[in-house]
């Protein structure tokens, strides 16, 4: 594998136009997700808020 430095800058300017790399990327438009998608990151978003209410009790009973 050869240096960075060793390629030639133009082989490089080259390149990087032959493979699009100059062109700016597309936009990405906001796309809402699935019905069930939905469903499942509520239901993680209340497991990880019901995991953290058990931490933080496990926590104070274990301070006391």
């Amino acid at each position: 594998m050869r240096d960075f430095d060793a390629y030639d800058d133009t082989a490089i300017e080259r390149l990087l136009h032959e493979e699009g790399w100059d062109r700016p990327l597309p936009p990405i438009a906001r796309q809402k997700p699935a019905g069930w998608y939905r469903v499942a990151f509520w239901g993680l978003q209340v497991y990880i808020a019901v995991m953290l209410v058990a931490v933080a009790v496990s926590f104070i009973r274990g301070v006391h």
